[in-house]
């Protein structure tokens, strides 16, 4: 056989459109390692489907608004790789609603009341992002209820008794850090039965409703 005539067999084994399409519909991240010449706008809404992070691998004459939509419903924290100008409304909140602290990446002109309170409800850690101005009892008492120690990033003076209930009741164990008027004996029972602490090191104030 003549060596520069290709073998069969190893035109058969080049991946295919095809194949790489079936691939990266199993793992979004296989479009990495397909050519940047076969990356077809197909090929990459596939991928970005499978997984939003996938976005970083797509063209950049690929990447539209439709591509990016797709991409942050798949994985909120896309939005990183979004270009700024493709960050509208739609996109921002899509991406919040599937990872709340995507808001770290929101335009700060988008940061709007109905933005950041999808955000802490989606990931109560988004709470860090909210702009203290944005941070109402209301938007606190959800990040708490959704993420306990959303409690930390709460301004002092919104700080409640519903507030400090919810996050130990999420969390037996922030009992340490709620201030002695904010306690109650439910949560130091809590601290105990759920979290599995000694009932010695329960103030000595509580120890008897702890043992009731």
């Amino acid at each position: 056989m003549d060596e520069t005539t290709a073998h069969p067999d190893a035109v058969h084994s080049q991946p295919t459109e095809h194949s790489h399409l079936a691939s990266v519909r199993r793992d979004g991240f296989h479009l990495r390692h397909v050519p940047a010449d076969q990356r077809s706008p197909e090929l990459c809404l596939a991928a970005v489907h499978a997984d939003g992070q996938a976005l970083r691998y797509v063209p950049p004459h690929f990447v539209d608004y439709a591509i990016c939509l797709a991409a942050v419903g798949s994985d909120g924290w896309a939005l990183r790789h979004v270009p700024e100008p493709l960050r509208t409304f739609e996109v921002c909140i899509t991406a919040v609603e599937s990872e709340g602290r995507a808001l770290e990446y929101v335009p700060a002109h988008l940061r709007g009341l109905p933005v950041c309170m999808t955000a802490v409800r989606a990931h109560g850690g988004a709470i860090e992002y909210v702009p203290p101005a944005l941070r109402t009892a209301e938007l606190c008492l959800a990040a708490v209820r959704q993420y306990a120690t959303a409690i930390f990033h709460v301004p002092a003076a919104l700080l409640s008794q519903e507030l400090f209930d919810a996050a130990c009741r999420h969390d037996p164990h922030l009992v340490a850090h709620v201030p002695q008027r904010f306690q109650t004996a439910a949560m130091w029972k809590s601290w105990v039965v759920r979290g599995g602490n000694p009932l010695r090191d329960v103030p000595q104030g509580f120890r008897d409703s702890c043992n009731a």
